[in-house]
Parts: C-alpha cells; sequence; structure tokens
C-alpha cells in the first residue's frame, strides 16, 4: 500500500458507477488482494428487478451473509481493496424492504455489522443519474435490465446522505462524470486518486 497504516481500501458507490473496474486498476497498481462483491451468484437476483416485493428480502439476506463470509477473510496481515462495504447492506435494506422486514433484518445486520472490520479508506465514487442509467444499460447484464432511473435515483440520494455524515474513517470522493473506469482510466486521473490515498494521515 502507499501508506503502511492502510491496509483495506473500500470502494462504494451507486450501481453502474465504476466500483469494480476502479478495484481491479488499483490493486494491479497498489499489488492488493481484493475482493469482489460477485452479484450474479445470488440465485434472487436475476429476477429481483422485476419481482421486486416478492424477492426483496431473500435477495437482501443471501446479499448480507455471502457479503459477511468474505469479510472475514479482511486481516491486518494482508493490503485489501474491496468494491463494496458492509455499509451498503443497510442503503438497500431500507430501498426495498417493508418495515417489518427491515425490523427483522436490521437485527441480523446489527450482529454481522459488529464482527466486520471498517476500513481505513473509502473511495466514494459519484456521477449524475443519466450517467449511471446509461452505463449500466451498456453494460448489457441481463438482469438489470428492468432497472428503474428512480430506484437508481433512491441510491444515489441514501449513499450521499450515507457519506456526508461518514466520520469512522476518511473519505476520497470522486466525481466519475468525465472518468468512465469500463473504457479507460488515463494515467493523471489514477495518479490523482493515489495522491488522495497517500495523503490520508
Amino acid at each position: 500500500m502507499i501508506c503502511k497504516n492502510i491496509k483495506y481500501i473500500a470502494i462504494e458507490g451507486c450501481i453502474g458507477v465504476g466500483k469494480t473496474t476502479l478495484s481491479n486498476i488499483l490493486t494491479q497498481y497498489l499489488q492488493s488482494t481484493i475482493i469482489l462483491e460477485n452479484i450474479a451468484i445470488n440465485p434472487f437476483i436475476h429476477k429481483f428487478y422485476k419481482y421486486k416485493s416478492l424477492l426483496a428480502f431473500k435477495t437482501q439476506l443471501y446479499f448480507l451473509i455471502s457479503r459477511y463470509k468474505q469479510q472475514k477473510l479482511i486481516t491486518t496481515t494482508k493490503n485489501i481493496i474491496s468494491d463494496y462495504t458492509i455499509f451498503k447492506d443497510n442503503i438497500f435494506a431500507n430501498i426495498n424492504l417493508t418495515s417489518q422486514e427491515q425490523t427483522l433484518y436490521k437485527k441480523i445486520f446489527i450482529k454481522i455489522f459488529n464482527k466486520t472490520k471498517i476500513p481505513n479508506i473509502i473511495i466514494y465514487l459519484t456521477a449524475p443519474l443519466n450517467i449511471i442509467y446509461t452505463r449500466i444499460q451498456h453494460r448489457g447484464r441481463y438482469f438489470e435490465k428492468n432497472i428503474h432511473p428512480n430506484y437508481l435515483h433512491k441510491i444515489i440520494k441514501s449513499y450521499n446522505i450515507l457519506f456526508n455524515n461518514y466520520y469512522k474513517c476518511p473519505i476520497i470522493k470522486i466525481n466519475t462524470h468525465k472518468i468512465n473506469f469500463y473504457k479507460t482510466c488515463n494515467i493523471l486521473s489514477l495518479m490523482k486518486i493515489l495522491n488522495m490515498i497517500s495523503n490520508i494521515k
């Protein structure tokens, strides 16, 4: 890592903003171990956007358990870069679950959250709604074809609320409006990101 005190960098943001691609790029430059969320293996996600009310709780619970299993692999002896944080679970739970489902879900979440590590740095990627929606359509995941812009708007708003008020670790906020990690990450943009990381004390 750039700094010996920075062992765990997490990259966060709305669906389609470029988290996984940037995670792969930084992993190569920083020679770190990468933890990626494999969304497609969730057996409920493939019909979730079409039958949201029926599948929301199952989808969310599966994600929480699988994320927790991955989070247990994070240790202080390895340099880790991840394309998500455990915090995202609450964002999607609040948007997708009924009040009764949330009550049960949050009891499980709290027990799991207390056993996970907080990142040393969170890189929060943002982009305008129209840009995010276009990128999602271009990457062509068949189970995402039913995502509605209003749903993305709720996610963006929730992420902004979370990270505008987060204090447990430094947040590096990067607007990816003009940086499309799916196509290219020019060396100047990458060096700016690395420089921001190195300036964290």
